[in-house]
């Protein structure tokens, strides 16, 4: 893409506020970590994923209409970037021998975050049918070499042996391991997209209430606030709090994102 489409990205409300979200997110376990940074690196998540296929054209067009599918790409690359730092993170706190393109965020060793330690499990359940193997490399994720090695009374040797053979399992099944890590990512999203159905389902019921919408929205905070974190609600803060009073264009905005947003997870 040229250079002024990526200054136009940026430039977008919703490229400031997942900045500020990845921020957060990294800067819990990064102090050293600025503004700066998270910039370039959302900017590069959508460059070099989110929006890989996309023309100049096609963001221009886009921006021009704040299309909904684009606000929604560039909150998921924040998201998608604050994972590769947790994954960085591990990487670097690596107490066992590294499992060289493995594909379990490059190494099997003591992981930190629980995003990571989630799907690092699941691959690991999957690759390795042995339950004593399971086990002993569970351990290694979750307490390290050394604790593991004293556990089960390995020498070095017998620890890198060990390592030698899952690694050779792990690099010969990459395109399961490759599987497991989708129906990772899309598992919360699926997730997701069940419960904006059921405010589906209360907005189109008949027996309706401005109430049930409160309900919601009291159960589903984190989602309400994404839902209504787009300029043209003119108060966010009123829809959250109290859905009934709030104007009648806010409260048809956010119930509007709602079927772009089941849109865009059907489309996926």
């Amino acid at each position: 893409m040229e250079k002024s489409t990526f200054e136009a990205i940026m430039e977008l409300d919703a490229f400031g506020k997942a900045t500020t979200k990845l921020l957060k997110a990294v800067r819990g376990t990064n102090r050293a970590y600025e503004r700066a940074d998270a910039r370039q690196d959302l900017i590069t998540e959508l460059a070099l994923h989110r929006l890989n296929n996309w023309t100049d054209a096609m963001v221009m067009h886009a921006i021009h209409d704040e299309n909904y599918q684009l606000m929604v790409m560039i909150a998921y690359a924040g998201k998608d970037a604050a994972r590769r730092h947790w994954s960085a993170d591990a990487r670097q706190n690596a107490v066992a021998e590294k499992v060289v393109d493995s594909g379990m965020a490059e190494g099997v060793q003591q992981v930190e975050s629980p995003g990571v330690l989630a799907e690092a499990n699941e691959i690991v359940s999957v690759i390795f049918t042995n339950t004593a193997t399971r086990e002993w490399i569970n351990s290694i994720l979750t307490s390290g070499k050394s604790e593991t090695m004293a556990q089960y009374n390995q020498s070095p040797r017998q620890f890198s042996k060990k390592m030698a053979d899952g690694t050779a399992r792990l690099k010969a099944h990459q395109d399961t391991i490759e599987q497991v890590r989708a129906e990772h990512e899309m598992r919360p999203l699926r997730a997701e997209r069940a419960e904006l159905l059921k405010l589906v389902n209360i907005v189109e019921s008949e027996s309706y209430t401005d109430s049930m919408v409160q309900d919601w929205i009291d159960a589903h905070p984190v989602l309400a606030n994404d839902l209504v974190d787009v300029p043209a609600i003119s108060y966010q803060k009123q829809v959250i709090e109290s859905f009934a009073n709030a104007g009648n264009t806010d409260k048809y905005c956010m119930v509007n994102n709602v079927y772009k947003r089941i849109q865009w997870y059907n489309k996926r």
